[in-house]
């Protein structure tokens, strides 16, 4: 797991997340930096909006699931999501 990964399951343990939801929201995490191939902190607004749209059109993801890679990759502060278009 990555340093920035790592930081961030333990941020979501000291702030009380359960342990599902810290599961669900790393691995949310981990599939948008595997599908862009660089780290975290370099992953911009527009790559967001195309792993979403491709997630979306090309593995048919719900709307529950993109909610759930939209509220993991959110609340990781390295990305800057602005939040619109929420599904």
């Amino acid at each position: 797991m990555s340093d920035l990964i790592n930081r961030f399951s333990e941020d979501l343990q000291l702030a009380g997340y359960a342990k599902r939801s810290i599961q669900s929201y790393v691995h949310a995490a981990r599939q948008l930096q595997r599908f862009h191939n660089k780290p975290l902190e370099n992953i911009t607004e527009e790559d967001l909006r195309q792993y979403w749209l491709s997630c979306k059109s090309e593995l048919g993801w719900s709307a529950a699931t993109l909610r759930i890679s939209y509220s993991g990759i959110s609340i990781s502060s390295p990305v800057p999501w602005s939040g619109r278009g929420r599904f």
